[in-house]
């Protein structure tokens, strides 16, 4: 089970929102309109976590349901109009909060029929509702996605899932960095201000801690995770048990300072003198990563922070390169120093952990591990600022091809498969701006990713075919 960026339901504020003109009028419809919103709560609750909920005909009523659900750690908040309601009534108080909204454009009706009435017309106008409070977020640069369908329909239930889960992943993001960054990769660049959208926050790992907390690791607890690896990998003959246990001092140790520091992200910078060879913590990324840690290598931050965020959205994500091409057969090789999450290994052999000699100079073996990817649809994402600091997400689906490890190859890899011309698509990746690290989910997110680059204020670039002139 994750334990950072765990992957649950999107905590929500859902409100129902009127008009107290229509209340204090003595009707009896607005006690229909609360039974409605009743019933779309409980459609609602079977696809979101309601930690606050009412229906507010007042500015005052708005506030204290939102203060509610911040007090219980809501990420978002979902609105239906119950009737025709007016904008400044609740837009004000949404802005305080500044969450994503999301607006279920919804109604108890399914559709006009002959006998259609004028008292089915006043229990069912929410329509012009919506577009006033729409404006409203639009002309004041609100973060919002709108979601209109009846609120039984599969296919706008569809829609609206995507909206909450694309609305979780713009929580808070903290990343740690060990050891700097890789001197001369400018791809790795940006300014805070380049990502505002992001809510994220980037603090250096004291190495002189990480150490420290390496050292310290109590040797029943590296005993422990010793005897319960034998059951869960293969292992190569001969491997060393002291090297295993060597490898997994910095697994323990960073495990519990990334919980300490409440970091969602990692990236860590092997060139850094101040490893002096010393745990090297390789080994100790794949396993984080399989519990949701976001991750890139080399002091790369951005895309750290980037997978934490994809995480909350796909509820696991990997970190990868294009290595090198297969023109043949259209496909890239996927693989990195090591780093590989092995959460996503086949499901048809162990991963096998072996005595893995580090190529650069300076450092001893450590326990790598080797396996390929259980095949399936993916999507791959690079991020970067642009030439004005406006982000771009940079995106494209294909396949992780059904094929064994390589027997002659020596750590984690795969063969990403794309149904267009690879070098075409390299020429597309390279001419939008893409860096060298990716991050990649299972499925075909592309629909999820362009709601959150619009929930972002990012450029939105679709790649996977090349465009018609």
């Amino acid at each position: 089970m994750p334990l950072f960026n765990e992957c649950r339901k999107p905590k929500v504020v859902y409100l129902g929102l009127s008009l107290e003109l229509y209340r204090a009028g003595g009707s009896s419809v607005p006690a229909e309109w609360e039974g409605y919103f009743r019933e779309w709560s409980e459609v609602l609750a079977e696809r979101a976590e309601i930690v606050a909920s009412g229906c507010c005909y007042l500015e005052s009523e708005v506030r204290a349901r939102m203060e509610e659900g911040r007090l219980a750690g809501a990420e978002t908040v979902v609105i239906s109009a119950l009737s025709y309601t007016a904008s400044l009534t609740s837009v004000p108080v949404l802005a305080e909060y500044k969450w994503p909204v999301i607006v279920w454009n919804t109604q108890q009706m399914r559709e006009i029929s002959t006998d259609y009435t004028s008292d089915d017309l006043m229990r069912n106008h929410t329509v012009q509702g919506i577009q006033d409070v729409a404006n409203l977020l639009f002309r004041r640069r609100m973060r919002y996605l709108v979601v209109s369908g009846w609120f039984r329909d599969p296919v706008a239930l569809e829609r609206l899932d995507a909206a909450m889960i694309t609305a979780r992943a713009r929580g808070t993001v903290r990343t740690l960095s060990l050891g700097g960054r890789f001197v001369g990769m400018g791809d790795f660049e940006f300014h805070p201000s380049d990502i505002l959208a992001w809510n994220a926050s980037f603090d250096d790992l004291s190495m002189e801690e990480y150490r420290t907390a390496c050292e310290e690791v109590p040797a029943e607890e590296l005993e422990a995770q010793i005897k319960s690896d034998f059951s869960e990998f293969e292992f190569e003959p001969g491997f060393s048990r002291e090297l295993h246990g060597e490898s997994l001092r910095p697994y323990l140790a960073l495990k519990k300072l990334l919980l300490r520091h409440r970091a969602d992200a990692f990236t860590m910078n092997f060139t850094s003198s101040d490893f002096h060879g010393k745990f090297l913590p390789l080994h100790a990324v794949n396993r984080l990563m399989a519990e949701g840690l976001g991750y890139a290598g080399e002091g790369d931050s951005l895309r750290a922070a980037w997978m934490a965020r994809l995480v909350r959205l796909a509820g696991s994500a990997n970190f990868t390169e294009i290595y090198t091409v297969d023109f043949v057969r259209n496909r890239f090789f996927m693989t990195h120093m090591q780093e590989c999450n092995p959460l996503w290994a086949r499901r048809d052999r162990k991963v096998r952990l072996k005595k893995q000699p580090f190529w650069a100079g300076g450092f001893g073996p450590y326990t790598g591990m080797y396996f390929t990817l259980e095949p399936g649809p993916v999507t791959l994402t690079g991020v970067t600022p642009d030439a004005d600091g406006r982000l771009r997400y940079i995106i494209f689906k294909g396949e992780i091809e059904d094929v064994p490890p390589l027997p002659e190859y020596d750590r984690a890899h795969w063969f990403f498969r794309t149904e267009s011309s690879a070098a075409g698509l390299l020429d597309r990746y390279s001419e939008a701006g893409g860096p060298h690290h990716l991050i990649v989910v299972r499925g075909d997110l592309r629909n999820e990713l362009k709601l959150l680059a619009r929930l972002d204020g990012a450029d939105f670039l679709d790649i996977t075919e090349a465009r018609k002139c």
